[in-house]
């Protein structure tokens, strides 16, 4: 088409995001009104042709451009995501030694690399935990080794992302959750990870044990219940649980969330103990609790 003849100069989106806001400004409009063919002497008709040609070509340009960009972001967070789970058993061991320093100069130079917090929570700090109490389990290291190793990423976790307002009364303009883990559970780094991210998103968090959260979920109105369970020893005492949290809760629409290996091992626990959702680690807890809220709106 001859109204395109002008924007046939404009080039595919390169690396770094070119800016096509120029190109639209090249469009010459007091000379290209005056083209005999090209464009009609009626305002709203040439009007109506420059706002499909914009349409047509313009802003497919600007949308490609954009994904082309957050491909590239998306891609670089993979690699990093991928350093990181490289250099998990060099960390393991920087926990364990006698320097109580050692562990956060480790992080910070992982920071200075190109690390960002979100990434090293998920493939540095969480399997540090996971891999510590495996140690543990195995005989390979004693408790206070893995006492101090836990303490050590709990520091870490604090300078990485210092404690935020939320908690117990917050505001009831947010959503709330509440997380706990679950009966018998004993790893419990993960949920301080989890609360993390839920904070970064805007969620007002409350933290609890087994034997306090029926009195919690009673007294105050939480949108979500979030259980972590490591191993699917005590899936019938999670199941009463669920139970009875659903009738003690003061929101009788109440949403259960369950993260942690066993459900990734096993994805039908969550039926078998009544829950609505699992997520596979912090960040797609998050996603997973605001889509049981919307799913709640909707119904």
């Amino acid at each position: 088409m001859e109204e395109c003849d002008h924007l046939s100069e404009m080039g595919e989106p390169q690396a770094g995001g070119r800016d096509h806001t120029a190109d639209i400004e090249a469009v010459d409009m007091s000379q290209s009104a005056h083209m005999s063919g090209v464009f009609p002497r009626s305002a709203s008709l040439w009007k109506a042709r420059l706002e499909r040609l914009v349409h047509a070509q313009v802003l497919p340009r600007l949308m490609l451009a954009h994904i082309s960009q957050g491909e590239m972001e998306a891609k670089r967070d993979q690699q990093v995501e991928a350093s990181l789970s490289n250099w998990l058993e060099d960390f393991v061991k920087v926990l364990l030694r006698p320097d109580p320093d050692e562990a956060l100069a480790f992080v910070e130079k992982m920071r200075a690399e190109g690390g960002v917090n979100h990434a090293i929570f998920l493939e540095l700090l969480a399997p540090a935990a996971r891999r510590l109490g495996s140690l543990w389990e195995n005989d390979d290291c004693d408790f206070m080794e893995v006492a101090v190793g836990v303490q050590r990423l709990q520091r870490i976790l604090r300078v990485l992302s210092p404690v935020q307002s939320g908690g117990e009364g917050g505001d009831g303009g947010r959503n709330r959750v509440l997380l706990l883990p679950a009966p018998g559970e004993t790893h419990l780094f993960g949920i301080a990870i989890v609360e993390k991210f839920f904070q970064d998103a805007g969620w007002d968090v409350t933290q609890s044990n087994e034997h306090e959260f029926l009195d919690k979920v009673a007294a105050s109105w939480f949108d979500v219940i979030g259980f972590s369970m490591s191993y699917d020893r005590e899936v019938e005492s999670l199941r009463h649980a669920v139970v009875a949290a659903r009738r003690r809760s003061a929101n009788p629409d109440l949403r259960v969330l369950l993260g942690g290996l066993a459900f990734l091992d096993n994805p039908g626990l969550v039926t078998l103990v009544g829950a609505d959702a699992m997520a596979v680690d912090a960040r797609s807890a998050v996603e997973s609790a605001a889509n049981l809220i919307k799913r709640q709106a909707l119904v």
